[in-house]
């Protein structure tokens, strides 16, 4: 094959053109039909060990499948192919040679050290939102044998390198979460200043990849993004909760002043927006557009809408089918919408930034008062902070007091420090109805929520101290409380599983991630050896010296004489020879 049509073959399956070149396998990717991409590569590379489409194919396909080394393996074969195409492959490979894997009914989460404690609350986070999700999109993506793969990055270099993104695109637009080439990606909380709220993210992300394989990836970004925002609280409730009060302040200004943000400006993705206060007016917009198409025609039309797209690939089409529509009218009849919608006015709105950090440099437990535009409350809450700066507590309290009656509990932040003096001097109902009224006005505050925790252990409430702290894991799970304070709760309830686990994660919590040396595992091309191949794709061990997963290129093997069976299929064992110099194909039937 020419190194022309090689390349134009990898062009086409790098995009989601729907064009002749290229095998059928590519457009089964880029349909986001993972499992028939599966199907087909496994025919052709069993057919034919040496063609390069089968070879990249197969390699697209690990990728996709999470199988970054055995992927890489496979690519080392291909020649010529640009950098651009070969760090798809490679980006992931920095992070999968020491990296674990803990796998779930429908998912199999990798993670690195430390992230072990998100990789295990992630499963239920997934396992929740795949219930629901399902069954209010009707689509259910892995009931075959077919795991998602749901990968945890330490950095936003990580990211990058598994996305094509750029870091400063990430930092730009705050993006914490990529759902692309099959897979579910984040950056772990450790990189942030604050944590994120990774639960919601990942339902976010998972929703992503429904919306992809139910419509055969032909909804526009803006669709996309509202639906799976607007969804992705039903992991922890109901849909339609996931609007923060900043970014409805966002939206109600640009509504006043006629600034919002056109779904074309939208594409190709929000990570490419100019602001992390851009990409919030956006997911606020395309948020209240499923809201608006919802309220107006019931929750059954997007499910169906989705049906549609994958028989027409049409749009305007779908939406006249479905709504009895076009866009263009659907987005007066929005804006309009708008006008009228209520948004919520009983609470500062500050946008909550996400702040990238390098080496989990994170901040102390101070958090700083927000900005007070009411002076006589200022002047009380400026004062206080002082005092407890420098020490003087108990004045500290009595100024946060005259400021906290003046505001009725309208300001988070000094909610939090007023409650945290009253814990530290053990006014228990006093701290009881501080942090009743603010998280009444503000129940998505992790810090009170942290507080609260703290108070309900502290009275041995244990049912509401664990549900207080595990609000506050799923944005922050690596502060060590957390998990000290989830063992006391397991072990006042005699649950010796929880009491290791948290005892565990707080040990890990505790001490910094370890170092690593950022580079790409080898995998040296030999010159002695096999490559294995087993009829489903799964593991293979050459006894005596491993196992690994299959496809696998380049498995380097003394001259001699070896013993080769399927995982699946122990009791049946292939006997190979090595011959000096030779580098050959073993199949295995694995069936």
């Amino acid at each position: 094959m020419t190194l022309f049509r090689s390349l134009m073959i990898l062009g086409v399956a790098l995009g989601s053109s729907t064009t002749s070149l290229g095998g059928n396998g590519f457009h089964q990717l880029d349909a986001w039909q993972l499992e028939d991409a599966l199907e087909t590569a496994q025919k052709e590379l069993s057919d034919d060990h040496e063609d390069v489409e089968h070879l990249w194919l197969a390699a697209r396909v690990q990728n996709a499948r999470g199988h970054h080394l055995e992927a890489m393996s496979i690519l080392q074969s291909l020649n010529d192919i640009p950098e651009a195409y070969r760090n798809i492959i490679d980006g992931p490979a920095y992070y999968a040679d020491d990296s674990y894997v803990l796998e779930s009914e429908h998912f199999r989460v990798r993670f690195r050290d430390k992230d072990e404690i998100v990789a295990y609350y992630a499963q239920e986070v997934l396992e929740k939102t795949y219930t629901r999700i399902g069954a209010v999109l009707q689509f259910y993506p892995a009931e075959g044998d077919e795991k998602i793969a749901v990968e945890i990055y330490p950095d936003a270099r990580g990211l990058a390198r598994a996305t094509g993104l750029t870091v400063r695109q990430i930092e730009t637009s705050g993006t914490i979460a990529v759902c692309k080439y099959h897979r579910l990606m984040i950056i772990s909380p450790l990189a942030t200043a604050n944590g994120y709220g990774w639960a919601d993210t990942l339902a976010h992300e998972f929703i992503h990849l429904v919306i992809s394989k139910k419509s055969r990836n032909n909804v526009p970004i803006w669709l996309h993004e509202g639906i799976a925002k607007y969804y992705e609280s039903s992991w922890r409730g109901e849909p339609g909760l996931a609007l923060a009060p900043s970014s409805e302040k966002l939206l109600k200004e640009a509504v006043d002043n006629g600034g919002l943000i056109t779904f074309d400006q939208m594409h190709p993705s929000m990570a490419k927006l100019p602001s992390q206060e851009s990409a919030a007016l956006a997911f606020a917009e395309v948020f209240t557009m499923i809201e608006f198409l919802n309220k107006r025609f019931g929750p059954q039309r997007i499910p169906k809408l989705l049906d549609d797209l994958a028989k027409t690939a049409s749009l305007e089409t779908s939406l006249r089918s479905i709504f009895g529509a076009k866009l263009a009218t659907l987005e007066k009849n929005w804006r309009t919408y708008l006008k009228s919608r209520t948004f919520k006015t009983n609470t500062p709105s500050i946008l909550k930034r996400v702040a990238l950090v390098p080496d989990g440099q994170r901040p102390q437990e101070d958090r700083p008062i927000e900005e007070i535009n009411e002076p006589e409350i200022q002047k009380f809450a400026r004062l206080g902070e002082l005092l407890e700066t420098r020490g003087h507590t108990l004045a500290a309290k009595k100024e946060y007091q005259r400021a906290w009656e003046k505001s009725g509990s309208f300001y988070a932040t000094l909610n939090y420090r007023y409650a945290r003096l009253l814990l530290k001097e053990e006014a228990f109902p006093a701290a009881q109805r501080v942090l009743d009224q603010s998280l009444r006005r503000h129940p998505e505050d992790s810090d009170c929520r942290l507080l609260a925790g703290r108070l309900s252990l502290k009275q041995k409430m244990y049912d509401d101290a664990a549900e207080h702290y595990r609000f506050v894991l799923h944005q922050n799970p690596f502060n060590p409380e957390v998990h000290q304070a989830l063992a006391a709760v397991a072990l006042a309830q005699d649950d010796r599983e929880a009491i290791e686990r948290g005892q565990h994660f707080y040990n890990l919590a505790s001490r910094p991630r370890p170092q690593r040396e950022d580079r790409l595992p080898s995998n040296a091309i030999g010159t002695t050896g096999v490559h294995l191949l087993s009829s489903n794709w799964g593991k293979v061990e050459v006894v005596g010296v491993g196992t690994f997963q299959t496809p696998r290129m380049f498995v380097p093997l003394s001259p001699g004489v070896y013993q080769i069976q399927a995982a699946a299929r122990p009791q049946t064992v292939q006997r190979i020879t090595v011959e000096p110099e030779t580098l050959q194909w073993v199949e295995i039937d694995a069936r």
